[in-house]
């Protein structure tokens, strides 16, 4: 096995998904250093870890890479705090949306050279710290996005990381990668905000026959309002199309359903099943 180049990284939040990064990376071998504004979460991230913090910030310099897991509201500005503070490092960040951030970065040429976003793509509906582990991303896509300044160590950085998480490492430009999202993680979570949402009046009575199939479809509804609530924004030029193209497939069979349309209403059941 090809020996790691990563040896020093130190991460910028201490959320669910920086917490589990570290975790993952320190069972790896690597030295890790974790810290957020939230110092209740900093501590908890660091004793998780074991982190000796002490020995990690004499010569912060020497961090190969310094990964950025904040909200995403406060993304492009770590990003840039981060590549003025330790100018010999590279830099990731692992937002839900590509193309704003890079479309900032790049303004810098300097820092863009420096820095790839990443995306992982696994998560669960709970969050911080205490929550966190260390196989949370394996066999999970890992999407990778250079910038159109990224050098090679840059890229071999972003790779690495996704391949010590045990991801499955894919590249593709922000555009694609807003787009992609859009479709396959953003309107699932729509749907079930929209079924939970739908649910709370009625009876517990009537709650207590749901099987399983309610807890699949409504999982989802109990996620972190304002971690959605910036992602939807962020990417509401692409999620709103597909919404309301969704909204006329529902306004359709509506009229099936009302006209008693059996093949129509058919038609609609097979094409999801496709």
């Amino acid at each position: 096995m090809m020996e790691n180049s990563l040896k020093r990284v130190k991460i910028v939040g201490a959320g669910l998904i920086g917490t589990s990064i570290a975790l993952r990376l320190k069972e790896k071998g690597l030295e890790v250093s974790i810290e957020d504004l939230d110092p209740r979460n900093q501590a908890m991230a660091r004793d998780l870890i074991d982190e000796d913090h002490r020995g990690l910030t004499n010569g912060t310099s020497n961090f190969d890479l310094i990964i950025i897991a904040t909200p995403i509201q406060s993304v492009t500005e770590m990003v840039f705090i981060s590549s003025k503070e330790y100018s010999d490092s590279r830099v990731i960040d692992i937002s839900g949306l590509m193309s704003n951030v890079l479309s900032e970065v790049e303004k810098f040429p300097e820092i863009s050279k420096r820095f790839v976003s990443c995306h992982p793509m696994a998560g669960r509906e709970v969050s911080g710290p205490q929550s966190a582990r260390a196989d949370l991303f394996e066999g999970r896509a890992w999407v990778v996005t250079p910038s159109k300044n990224s050098d090679e160590l840059s890229l071999k950085y972003a790779n690495e990381v996704g391949a010590l998480l045990g991801s499955t490492i894919y590249e593709l430009s922000a555009s694609e990668h807003d787009e992609a999202i859009g479709a396959v993680s953003h309107l699932p979570q729509i749907l079930s905000s929209v079924l939970g949402g739908y649910l709370t009046h009625l009876p517990e009575s009537v709650l207590n026959l749901a099987g399983q199939g309610l807890r699949d479809v409504s999982r989802l509804a109990d996620s972190d309002a304002k971690v959605w609530t910036q992602l939807l924004i962020g990417n509401s030029k692409t999620v709103v199309p597909m919404l309301q193209e969704i909204v006329g497939e529902i306004s359709n069979l509506i009229t099936h359903l009302s006209n008693k349309d059996s093949e129509a209403i058919a038609n609609f059941i097979k094409r999801g099943a496709e």
